[in-house]
């Protein structure tokens, strides 16, 4: 942990101890309340940061919240015929980045598909879906342009690459060695 949020922290556990200390000594028509619990799991919970007890399980919680968003964003991903032209795309999308294979045994509807993809990403494990949380995290950046630069830093590996699905596996591919 940085110094800079060490010093913020404690700042922090101070302006806590202030205002319980004003708030503990007046009437029930105090100006602010404080909840006594509330207030000791709080302190409790920045002493753990700042000692570094805790991290573990920040960050699980934070790829929780990755996986959740991967799970609502894929089917708006998935779902887009222009990304997606084919049941095909998908099929090889979830077997080459995420290591779902038998879904082209028979044929399904592209609804099918795509709810069985999100059902078994939700299945993995951290460790399995750990890669390419980190690959899609940086194709799909925040940047608008960033899939079209991706398309065309790719186009000129291999000129099949047409589609945002070959675009995303020659990402994939590259990048998957560096994370």
């Amino acid at each position: 942990m940085r110094e800079e949020t060490r010093s913020i922290i404690y700042m922090a556990l101070d302006l806590l101890d202030s205002i319980q200390s004003s708030s503990s000594n007046i009437t029930s028509d105090a100006f602010i309340k404080i909840n006594n619990d509330v207030y000791d799991n709080v302190k409790k919970e920045l002493f753990d940061l700042v000692l570094g007890s805790n991290t573990g399980k920040i960050n699980n919680e934070n790829f929780m919240d990755e996986r959740e968003e991967l799970i609502g964003v894929l089917p708006l991903f998935l779902i887009d015929k222009e990304k997606f032209p084919s049941n095909n795309d998908i099929i090889k999308l979830a077997e080459n980045s995420l290591n779902i294979f038998g879904l082209s045994k028979r044929k399904r509807s592209r609804n099918e598909l795509i709810g069985i993809i999100v059902t078994e990403v939700a299945k993995k494990k951290d460790s399995e879906l750990d890669l390419f949380l980190k690959a899609w995290k940086k194709f799909t950046q925040s940047d608008s342009n960033n899939i079209e630069k991706n398309k065309i830093k790719f186009k000129n590996i291999d000129e099949k690459s047409e589609n945002f699905v070959d675009t995303w596996l020659e990402f994939f591919h590259v990048h998957k060695g560096r994370f």
